[in-house]
């Protein structure tokens, strides 16, 4: 009797997984979404699926290495494809596709006849990066940030030449915000460690969607000025075209990842998002920094660096910037240079991270080195896309009574060396930088440009609450009015009214408020912790993982039933 009530029960949790989330049920999809083509870049072949845009209308993505005259269609052998006239079968070559160009095509599949608009879109001069996840779909890793999945990587430029391919050892969400929206970051883990498109080798890297970006180009001009400046550790990014399991993902930035090696690398960051952290450091006024390495951090070294961080806010405290035990002055702590070049790129780029989340430092351990400012991160919400004054300076406009790095930074204008530094900084290596990078725009976005045609397409969803349904050309036109305004009143700052400035600095270094504690506000955060696991399906996300359970289960029951009958 019990084994009959739980094949019943089988019977039932079988039907609820072949229905949808909506508690329908699942029908063999017989549209063009099954369709994909088989493209062909130096004799490797690569599939490319069909994406619907919207009912009736579906988009092929091209990447630049496809030669349009080696395009085959895969599928059923008993499925077929009619479109300009000719029927084409699985494996069969298409003839004379133009770009961009509308067809009206029929699909044959199990006896059910599809018809809709096909159109064809190629990227141009841009690489690709060709993904295949281990279990053939992205839906686990999408569906939850800190899920790792295997699979293989292929890097492939714009001519077809195959740069790099490998194992992939994990392949997890990445991001905070910006996983809530559609078009998400990944982090990659290969399995050995290599250089991609001349970047430093690195085993661990980035792919960034730059999603709220309707430029798309922040992360590459904040990288690309931080490097021309000098600053140590920038990290580089290139821009490609993203397949992950033949589905176009759109365009990317492959970044490295930030790495400080051997020695501490920090990051300042909110406290509610420290608190899913292992390793965090704790200033006095509540002020989170997350150790990303070492991967293993003891409490003897969250004291070492504990105490260093108190010398350093002594030194800066002090009026002459002397650490009264030692004699130490301030540089014999901080290094001059970074420090300098992060506080000119923070004004440049008007970054509302600074000094709350994405703020990075590094340090050896050695007791005689230096913790150095920076690399520049996570640009999207900067250049304009902040609720900043871009005719004001930062220090000005942000909470210096619990901003450790603002505090930090307008502590340093009171000292001589510092403001003849960022003077000379600016003129010398940012401002030149700066100007080159403006002049490089045009050829970037043109580069560019069939690929945003393809991302924007693919993801057509509002970017932002800032300038949402903007155009490209807006964007870009914003962005760049942005630099020269910055440029502009940078420079009468630094250069032209440097002496008048300075004065002014001098005073609020002396003058600055009481430091406020950090408050962790976790409400919202455990309130959509709570309504999440109160809403977890047994056949979610993770259906598969919970069959297999039900079964096994099942099965277990099954034989004990069996057992006590024949007994």
């Amino acid at each position: 009797m019990i084994g009959i009530c739980l094949l019943g029960f089988l019977l039932s949790l079988m039907l609820c997984y072949q229905m949808d989330g909506s508690g329908e049920q699942r029908t063999e999809d017989n549209s063009l979404k099954r369709v994909s083509f088989r493209v062909f870049a130096e004799d490797t072949g690569y599939t490319v699926k069909v994406w619907e845009k919207e009912p009736g209308m579906y988009c092929v993505f091209l990447p630049s290495c496809a030669a349009l005259s080696e395009i085959h269609l895969e599928g059923n052998p008993q499925s077929c494809l009619e479109f300009a006239g000719k029927t084409f079968h699985a494996g069969d070559k298409l003839e004379g596709i133009s770009l961009d160009q509308e067809y009206k095509v029929s699909f044959y599949n199990a006896g059910v006849r599809t018809e809709g608009v096909l159109v064809f879109m190629a990227a141009k001069n841009l690489p690709m990066i060709y993904i295949n996840m281990r279990s053939g779909s992205l839906e686990m890793v999408d569906s939850d940030k800190e899920y790792k999945e295997s699979g293989y990587i292929r890097v492939v430029s714009a001519n077809g030449k195959e740069l790099y391919a490998g194992g992939i050892k994990k392949l997890t969400g990445r991001g905070n915000t910006s996983w809530e929206v559609p078009k998400k970051s990944y982090a990659v883990e290969l399995d050995n460690t290599a250089s991609i498109f001349g970047m430093r080798e690195r085993k661990r890297w980035i792919l960034t969607a730059n999603y709220y970006d309707g430029s798309y180009l922040r992360n590459w001009l904040g990288f690309q000025i931080a490097k021309a400046s000098g600053l140590r550790g920038a990290v580089n990014g290139v821009f490609a075209d993203l397949y992950i399991d033949g589905e176009y993902r759109g365009l990317y930035q492959l970044t490295e990842r930030i790495e400080a090696e051997p020695g501490y690398l920090m990051e300042i960051d909110y406290p509610e998002r420290a608190l899913e952290e292992e390793n965090v450091l704790y200033l006095k006024n509540g002020q989170p920094i997350v150790l990303h390495s070492p991967e293993k951090v003891v409490q003897g070294q969250k004291d070492m660096l504990e105490e260093r961080f108190v010398q350093i806010e002594e030194t800066l405290s002090a009026p002459n910037y002397i650490y009264e035990e030692t004699g130490k002055n301030i540089f014999d702590f901080l290094d001059e240079e970074s420090f300098a070049l992060m506080y000119l790129l923070e004004e440049l780029f008007m970054n509302l991270d600074m000094g709350v989340t994405s703020q990075y430092l590094y340090w050896s351990g050695e007791e005689g080195d230096l913790l150095y400012d920076g690399p520049v991160w996570d640009l999207d919400n900067s250049m304009g896309r902040t609720n900043y004054s871009d005719d004001g300076l930062v220090l000005d406009q942000c909470d210096l009574s619990s901003n450790l790095m603002a505090r930090c930074y307008v502590r340093l204008w009171g000292n001589d060396r510092f403001r003849e530094d960022i003077g000379k900084i600016w003129g010398e290596r940012v401002l030149p930088s700066l100007l080159k990078a403006e002049g490089e725009i045009d050829v970037c976005i043109k580069q560019l440009l069939p690929s945003i045609v393809m991302d924007q397409c693919r993801w057509p969803e509002p970017r932002s609450v800032i300038m949402t349904g903007a155009d490209l050309e807006t964007n870009i036109n914003y962005l760049k009015e942005y630099l020269e305004k910055r440029r502009i009143f940078l420079n009468s700052v630094f250069m032209e009214k440097s002496q008048e400035i300075y004065k002014e600095r001098e005073q609020q270094a002396m003058a600055l408020p009481a430091l406020r504690e950090i408050a962790c506000n976790t409400e919202d955060e455990e309130v959509r912790e709570d309504l999440k696991d109160a809403g977890f399906s047994i056949m979610g996300y993770h259906g598969e993982f919970c069959l297999s359970v039900a079964l096994i289960i099942l099965g277990i029951m099954f034989l004990a039933d069996r057992k006590r009958n024949h007994s």
